[in-house]
């Protein structure tokens, strides 16, 4: 059996994967792929096979009260729901690992990357040339020759524009060919998993017998030998009558429980002479005691019984 605080210690190491990122985001081009497809996948299965095992000792209590049968109908729809989720993630890591590389994106930025060399070396020839023939720039030419060395420029710098934007497009798509969405659904099957332990646990807690449960209930088969007692003649020694059973104790759920409770003995208006004993229930009878009918009343927590008691006088003499 595993134990409750064992159960803990295990979520709590699953909570620390989970914040650690141990499912951040695994990705088809990225270096590892496959061992961490491989990690998640063998995470996964630890967590199936710790759920089983408690879920095994949660039937084996075999309580049955509404709280535990709505926990359980909970605990099977995670489960199932989990187990859903792990094909679908099983299917988007097949389909992930075999998208093919983007061969638009790699054509455009190669065009782009042409024409960038391109412009480059423009640029700089004609740098070149205004340099060597400084003396034979004047006027109007001069400014015709700045004006397109500065619309080149503006070319160079909106393509190195595009070339960024298309790279980092291309890594983010290399790094999450679904968007990220796989690693999100890992992510959830983990928070499910972690989950479904937690309340699994519940489960197991409240089949314990709970502080509740050593609450007396009920009394019963409270007793005396007598029940009838005859007051003694004067100068004579006291009678006892004493308990024949000792009342049963029990909670609400039938455990029987020590009894430890207090005895109480109530009589007529100002009766005299009849006493009881609070912890073993022994009345006792003096001489010229008060006859009438007396009540015992055993209490234990919150609950009690009572029983009759006859004291009757001395007949009278002949």
């Amino acid at each position: 059996m595993i134990r409750w605080n064992k159960n803990q210690a295990l979520a709590s190491a699953l909570a620390a994967c989970l914040a650690t990122g141990l499912v951040s985001a695994p990705a088809v081009w990225a270096r590892g792929a496959a061992d961490q497809q491989a990690e998640f996948t063998a995470h996964y299965q630890h967590n199936q096979q710790l759920e089983a095992q408690l879920l095994q000792q949660a039937e084996a209590g075999n309580v049955n009260n509404d709280t535990i049968a709505k926990l359980k109908a909970t605990i099977d729809t995670l489960n199932q729901q989990i187990a859903a989720l792990y094909v679908a993630e099983q299917a988007l890591a097949n389909a992930e690992a075999t998208i093919p590389a983007e061969q638009q994106t790699n054509a455009t930025l190669q065009a782009l990357l042409q024409q960038k060399a391109k412009l480059e070396s423009q640029i700089k020839s004609d740098q070149q040339a205004s340099k060597g023939n400084k003396g034979n720039h004047r006027g109007a030419q001069a400014r015709a020759d700045l004006q397109n060395r500065q619309a080149l420029m503006a070319q160079l710098n909106q393509i190195n524009f595009q070339i960024k934007q298309l790279q980092r497009q291309a890594s983010q798509w290399q790094k999450k060919p679904l968007a990220g969405a796989l690693q999100e659904l890992q992510s959830s099957i983990f928070h499910l998993q972690a989950a479904v332990i937690h309340y699994t646990n519940l489960w197991i807690q409240l089949e314990k017998p709970q502080a509740s449960a050593s609450v007396p209930a009920s009394i019963t088969g409270l007793a005396y030998v007598a029940s009838t007692v005859t007051v003694p003649a004067d100068g004579s020694a006291p009678v006892t009558d004493v308990v024949a059973a000792q009342p049963t104790v029990k909670d609400a759920a039938g455990n029987v429980l020590s009894a430890n409770g207090v005895y109480k003995l109530s009589g007529p208006s100002g009766a005299k002479g009849v006493s009881i004993d609070p912890t073993t229930g022994t009345i006792t009878v003096l001489p010229g005691a008060t006859p009438g009918v007396y009540t015992v009343t055993y209490t234990q927590g919150k609950v009690s019984e009572s029983v009759t008691i006859t004291v009757t006088a001395q007949a009278a003499a002949q």
